[in-house]
């Protein structure tokens, strides 16, 4: 991947229109998160071009509606359950490279490793 110095808009701009919708507002939310940062727009071989298993894992509380939807808009998939040493439930969300869609990334130059989360 590399990034490349296209404007993130007009690559939105270029999308479908259900896709555009989506992501604009993705963006927005992205965008208001990491306010001071400079967006940038990544593009290219993941990983080499290499077949290989990579997935990422999100767990999410079950109420947590809105980072749910989010996650899903980004090809996330729930996978099943799981309770924490507290008893506390979470939603297993999976991301593989096939079910990944495209997203507006931040480079990591850009972001500080103390930004609050």
């Amino acid at each position: 991947m590399e990034r490349t110095g296209k404007d993130p808009s007009a690559y939105i701009e270029l999308l479908p229109a259900e896709r555009r919708e989506e992501m604009s507002r993705l963006d927005a939310l992205i965008s208001a998160r990491m306010e001071g940062h400079s967006r940038a727009l990544w593009a290219g071989t993941f990983w080499g071009g290499t077949e290989q298993t990579i997935r990422v894992l999100f767990l999410i509380g079950p109420l947590n509606l809105r980072s749910r939807r989010a996650v899903e808009k980004i090809g996330g998939v729930a996978v099943g359950s799981r309770v924490d040493a507290g008893g506390r439930e979470s939603i297993v969300y999976q991301i593989t490279p096939t079910a990944a869609r495209p997203a507006l990334l931040w480079s990591p130059s850009n972001i500080r490793s103390d930004f609050p989360s």
